[in-house]
C-alpha cells in the first residue's frame, strides 16, 4: 500500500506488462487527470502516451468535457482520442452499466497489440466494488473485483492505483493544481455505488478506519481462490471436454462430486464467454440435464444462454434469431458476390473445380428449411435417404437441423448448406461447381 506519487505509480507500472504505447482512459475527473499527468512526467523512456475521453452524451455538459480533455492534453504536448458513443438501455439494466459496457467496447478497439489502457480506479473504488460484489451475492471471482490487469483488445489494461487512496490522489491534484471537471452524477444516491460511498462507506469508516486496505486485501485473497478453483475446474475439464470444447461428457460429468460438477461447469462457460448460471440454474442442471432419461433432449436457460443435451453430451449456445417457418421459400442466385442473408445466419456460394452444385452462374435456387420426410441421395451413397436419417449419421443435433438452409433448384432439393450435394446437381471432375457456406448468427457452441 502507498500514497499516490509519481514515484509510485513508476514503481506500480513494474508489474504491469511491458508496452509500447500507454493510453488513459480519461475523464477530466480528478483521479483520470492525476493519473494522465503523473504519467506524462514518469512514463519509461521510449513509450508513447495518449488519452481516450469517451462521450457519452449523456449530461448537458459531455461537450465541455470533451473540450476540456482536449485542451488539457494539449498542455501536456499529448494526443486525446474523443470516442463518441451511443447510450442505448434495454430491460431492466442500469443506465450506469449500458454507459460502462458502451465506454470499455469503445476504447477496447482502440488498444492495439503492444498497447496498455490504463484506468485511474485506486484503493476505494476497489473497496466499494467489493461491497457491491457482496451485496449482489457474488463468489469469489465477483469478490476478487477489479484486476490488476487483465487482457484487453489486442493489448492489455491495467490499474495502477488501486493500492494507493482517494485521499492521496486528491492531494496531488491539489499540490499540482490541476484543473479537473466534476460530473454532477456522481452525487446521486440513486446509483448503488454512490449510494455506498456517500452514505455507507462513511458509517462503516468511522468503527474501521482501515475498511478500504481491508476490503483490498478481501479482493486480493478471492483472486487467489477464484483462480484456485479454475485451475482446479480446468483439470477436471480435460476429462469432460470434447477435443474441440464443443461439448461436455455427462458420464464424466456425474463422476465427479457436486462441488466440482459445478464449478467445472462455470468455468466451462466462463471461458467460453457465456454468462455464468446462478444456483437455481445449477440445481436444474443436475436434475433436467443430468438426471433425465437418455433419449430426452431437456433445455435449461438462463438469460443470453441455452444449455441442451444430446447423446451423452452437453451442448451451449447463446439465444439466437428463429429461421423462417420451413414452409416458407427464399429466391436467391448463386452469384459469389451476393450472400442471402437471413434473420439467424449467412450463406455464401463459392466458386470452386470439381466439387459442389452443378448449376450455371447466377442459377435462380429457392432457400427452405425443414419440414419432415425430405429425402437426398449425397454423392458416394448407393440410394437416397431421409435427411432425419443423414442428419442422425452426422452427429448433429436436432436443434440445428431446424436451422439449416436447404437448396432447391425446381421442386428438387439440390443440396443442404454445408453438408451434402444431391447426386442429380453434383458436378463431375474437373467441372465448375458451387460450393455452400452456411454460417448461424452466432456460434452454435463454445
Amino acid at each position: 500500500m502507498s500514497d499516490f506519487s509519481r514515484h509510485a505509480l513508476a514503481q506500480a507500472l513494474l508489474s504491469f506488462p511491458a508496452a509500447k504505447r500507454y493510453w488513459v482512459a480519461f475523464s477530466g475527473g480528478a483521479d483520470s487527470t492525476a493519473l494522465l499527468h503523473a504519467l506524462s512526467h514518469c512514463r519509461p523512456t521510449g513509450v508513447e502516451l495518449g488519452a481516450i475521453h469517451v462521450h457519452h452524451g449523456l449530461q448537458a455538459d459531455a461537450d465541455g468535457w470533451a473540450r476540456h480533455c482536449e485542451r488539457f492534453c494539449a498542455q501536456l504536448g499529448l494526443g486525446c482520442r474523443v470516442l463518441r458513443v451511443r447510450v442505448v438501455r434495454e430491460g431492466a439494466e442500469s443506465l450506469e452499466a449500458v454507459a460502462r459496457r458502451a465506454r470499455y467496447g469503445a476504447m477496447e478497439g482502440m488498444v492495439a497489440r503492444g498497447d496498455l489502457l490504463l484506468v485511474a480506479h485506486h484503493r476505494e473504488d476497489q473497496a466499494e466494488t467489493v461491497l457491491l460484489q457482496l451485496f449482489r451475492g457474488a463468489g469469489p471471482r465477483g469478490l476478487a473485483a477489479m484486476p490488476r490487469w487483465r487482457p484487453f483488445g489486442g493489448g492489455h489494461l491495467g490499474r495502477p492505483l488501486l493500492d494507493m487512496s482517494r485521499d492521496s490522489v486528491n492531494a496531488y491534484v491539489a499540490r499540482e493544481r490541476l484543473p479537473w471537471v466534476e460530473d454532477g452524477s456522481n452525487r446521486d444516491a440513486a446509483h448503488r455505488r454512490n449510494f455506498l460511498r456517500h452514505e455507507i462507506a462513511p458509517r462503516l469508516q468511522r468503527p474501521w478506519p482501515a475498511l478500504a486496505k481491508v476490503l483490498g486485501r478481501v479482493a486480493h485473497h478471492q483472486a487467489e481462490a477464484a483462480e484456485l478453483l479454475a485451475d482446479i475446474g480446468r483439470a477436471d475439464l480435460l476429462e469432460m471436454v470434447s477435443a474441440d470444447t464443443r461439448s461436455l461428457c455427462c458420464d464424466a460429468l456425474r463422476r465427479v462430486p457436486a462441488l466440482r460438477r459445478a464449478n467445472a461447469l462455470r468455468h466451462w462457460l466462463h471461458d467460453g464467454g457465456f454468462a455464468v448460471p446462478g444456483s437455481v440454474q445449477l440445481l436444474e442442471i443436475d436434475h433436467s440435464l443430468l438426471g433425465a432419461r437418455v433419449d430426452r433432449m431437456p433445455l435449461v436457460c438462463w438469460p443470453g444462454v441455452e444449455l441442451r443435451r444430446y447423446r451423452s453430451r452437453l451442448y451451449v449456445m447463446r439465444s439466437r434469431p428463429s429461421p423462417p417457418a420451413g414452409d416458407a421459400r427464399i429466391a436467391w442466385h448463386l452469384d459469389p458476390d451476393k450472400a442471402l442473408k437471413l434473420p439467424h445466419g449467412k450463406l455464401q456460394a463459392h466458386q470452386a473445380v470439381g466439387e459442389g452444385l452443378c448449376l450455371p452462374p447466377l442459377a435462380p435456387v429457392e432457400v427452405s428449411f425443414r419440414q419432415g420426410g425430405e429425402r437426398c441421395h449425397p454423392v458416394g451413397r448407393s440410394h437416397s435417404q431421409r435427411l432425419k436419417k443423414l442428419f442422425q449419421e452426422a452427429g448433429i443435433p436436432p436443434w440445428e437441423r431446424c436451422r439449416i438452409p436447404l437448396i432447391y433448384s425446381g421442386e428438387e432439393l439440390a443440396a443442404v448448406a454445408g453438408l451434402w450435394v444431391c447426386t442429380p446437381f453434383a458436378v463431375a471432375a474437373g467441372e465448375p461447381g458451387w460450393v455452400l457456406r452456411w454460417s448461424d448468427s452466432e456460434s452454435a457452441v463454445i
